[in-house]
C-alpha cells in the first residue's frame, strides 16, 4: 500500500456566451469529494524487475449527482536474456473521466518529482538505464508530447489500454539496436449525460520500429530510428512513416540536451503528403530544482482524426520540481500546449497549467493544494461558423496517508 486520499474539488467548466453544447459536458461550478488508493507490487531479481501499480478513486463530481469510478493499472516488466540482449514490456489501463482527468499528472512532472540524482535522471531519459527501475520504465521517451486532455475528444467518460515492448541487442558496449512496437486503443464509455443520437468513434493504433544508437563519448550519444505507425478511429485510417536522426548531450553537471530531425509521410484517405518533424528536450536539475521542457512538431498523432485531416502538431510541455533537502514543503508546476494545424478546418489551441504545492505534516501524513486550468479545441467546438473552446479551472485539497517504506521484494 503505498497510500490512501481524500480530497475536496471545486470545478468549474464553461463556454462562451451564445454557444450551445451537448449533454456530457459539464457546464457551471459544483464540488466534488474523492478518495483514492495506490497499491504498488514491485519484486527486484538479479536479471530481472517487475512492477504492478493500481490506483482506483472513487468520488461524486460536479453538482453531486455524478458518482464515478475510475481506475488506473500499469505494469513495467524487463529481463536480461543474455550478455547482449535485454527485454522490456509495458501496459497500461484505465478509466478516467474528463473533470478527473484535470488534476492527472503529467509524464515530465511525474519524473520531474522524483529525488533521483543528475546521472541518474540523464540516464533514464536517454537510454532507459538508471538506478531506478520505476524511473526506467516512464523517463525513456520523456521528451515526446503529452496528449491527456485529447482523449475528451471521445467522450466526457474514456477507457484507454496501451501495450509496448522493446527488444534490445548491444552490438558494442557502445553500439545499441533496438526493435520496438507498441498499440493502444481508446473507448468512450457510456454515461447517462451522453446525448441521444451521437456516435463516438473507436481509436485504435498500432506502431512499430527500429533504433540504433551510439556513444561518441560517456557525455554524448548520437543514433537514428524508423517508425510506421497505423491508426484508425472508426472508418478514417491514418497511415504514417518516419525516419529521424537525434543527439543527446550531457552540457555540464547540470544541463543536458535532446534533439532530433526528421522526414516522413503521412497517407489520410487517397491523399499522401510529405512532413517534416523535430523537437528539442532541455533538463536541468539542481539540489532543489527539477526542470524538463519539452517541444515537438510531428504528425501522426492519432486523436487529430476526431478533427480532420491533420498537416501537423506543434506541442510544448514543461515541467518544473523545487523540493529543499530536508524541508517539508515542496511545489509542482507544469503546462502543456497543444496546436494542430489541420486542411480545410481551422486549427485548434488546447493548454493547460497546474500548479501544486504539497507539506509533509508528520511522518505518514502530509496535505497538497493543487490548481488547475485550461482549455480545449477541437473539430466539434465549431457553431455557426465561429470556433470557441471549453474552458476549465479547478482548485483541489487533498490529505494523504503514506506508510514508512519497506524493501521492495527480492
Amino acid at each position: 500500500m503505498e497510500g490512501l486520499s481524500f480530497s475536496g474539488t471545486y470545478l468549474s467548466q464553461g463556454v462562451p456566451r451564445g454557444i450551445t453544447t451537448f449533454n456530457d459536458v459539464f457546464l457551471g461550478s459544483g464540488i466534488s469529494v474523492l478518495s483514492a488508493a495506490s497499491v504498488k507490487f514491485t519484486r527486484i531479481g538479479t536479471k530481472s524487475f517487475l512492477l504492478v501499480r493500481a490506483l482506483p478513486t472513487y468520488g461524486v463530481l460536479g453538482d453531486g449527482k455524478a458518482r464515478t469510478w475510475d481506475h488506473a493499472f500499469s505494469l513495467a516488466y524487463s529481463r536480461i536474456l543474455g550478455s547482449k540482449w535485454t527485454m522490456n514490456w509495458s501496459a497500461a489501463a484505465q478509466v478516467m473521466n474528463f473533470d478527473e482527468a484535470l488534476f492527472a499528472q503529467s509524464n515530465l512532472a511525474q519524473i520531474a518529482s522524483n529525488p533521483i540524482d543528475f546521472e541518474n535522471l540523464t540516464g533514464g531519459i536517454f537510454n532507459g538505464k538508471s538506478s531506478d527501475p520505476e524511473l526506467n520504465s516512464i523517463a525513456q521517451g520523456a521528451f515526446h508530447p503529452d496528449r491527456g486532455l485529447q482523449s475528451f475528444l471521445l467522450g466526457r467518460r474514456t477507457g484507454t489500454a496501451d501495450l509496448g515492448g522493446t527488444l534490445t541487442y548491444a552490438y558494442s558496449p557502445r553500439f545499441l539496436l533496438s526493435a520496438v512496437a507498441g498499440s493502444s486503443l481508446t473507448r468512450h464509455l457510456k454515461e447517462s449525460s451522453d446525448p441521444a443520437g451521437v456516435f463516438y468513434p473507436k481509436l485504435n493504433s498500432m506502431s512499430v520500429g527500429m533504433n540504433a544508437t551510439y556513444s561518441l563519448s560517456p557525455r554524448t550519444q548520437v543514433g537514428a530510428s524508423a517508425n510506421v505507425t497505423r491508426s484508425e478511429l472508426g472508418l478514417q485510417t491514418l497511415k504514417t512513416n518516419a525516419v529521424s536522426a537525434f543527439i543527446n548531450r550531457t552540457m555540464s553537471r547540470r544541463w543536458f540536451v535532446q534533439a532530433s530531425l526528421g522526414l516522413g509521410s503521412d497517407t489520410y484517405g487517397h491523399e499522401r503528403h510529405l512532413n517534416n518533424r523535430y523537437s528539442v528536450g532541455l533538463g536541468f536539475k539542481s539540489f532543489s530544482h527539477t526542470a524538463l521542457v519539452a517541444f515537438d512538431r510531428g504528425f501522426d498523432d492519432p486523436y487529430d482524426l476526431a478533427n480532420a485531416a491533420l498537416k501537423h502538431a506543434r506541442t510544448l510541455n514543461g515541467s518544473w520540481h523545487y523540493a529543499r533537502p530536508g524541508s517539508s514543503w515542496w511545489a509542482t508546476t507544469s503546462a502543456t500546449q497543444l496546436i494542430a494545424i489541420y486542411r480545410d478546418v481551422p486549427g485548434t489551441d488546447s493548454w493547460d497549467i497546474s500548479q501544486a504545492v504539497g507539506r509533509r505534516i508528520s511522518r505518514n501524513y502530509s496535505v497538497v493544494v493543487q490548481y488547475t486550468a485550461g482549455r480545449v479545441g477541437a473539430k466539434r467546438y465549431i457553431q455557426d461558423g465561429r470556433q470557441y473552446q471549453l474552458e476549465q479551472t479547478g482548485v483541489r485539497a487533498s490529505f494523504i496517508w503514506s506508510p514508512e517504506k519497506h524493501a521492495p521484494v527480492e
